[in-house]
């Protein structure tokens, strides 16, 4: 099977963005008055949650938007990948199975 993605990077720098749901309108072919969106953002323990509130508001703030956190983790904790770890000890098992 061919790679569909080449990776850069490494992997403890990822973030994802993902818009979940919009709400907006009540009729067809007429301009809402409101739009409200949804988006999950999972960053990397790396980027700091400080950073992208900055960008957030350098962003609303010209374009008249008004938003909030639904659900906020101030810190990301990175997981151990000791042999010790049950948990990366079962993933790394099932991983290199043949």
């Amino acid at each position: 099977m061919a790679k569909l993605v080449e990776l850069k990077g490494d992997l403890g720098s990822v973030n994802s963005i993902n818009i979940t749901m919009i709400n907006t309108g009540k009729q067809h072919n007429v301009i809402p008055e409101t739009a409200e969106a949804y988006i999950d953002i999972r960053l990397s323990p790396k980027f700091r949650l400080k950073e992208l509130e900055e960008k957030i508001n350098d962003f609303t703030n010209v374009n008249g938007i008004k938003w909030k956190f639904m659900l906020k983790h101030d810190s990301s904790a990175i997981s151990s990948t000791d042999p010790d770890n049950v948990y990366w000890s079962a993933i790394h098992q099932a991983l290199t199975k043949r």
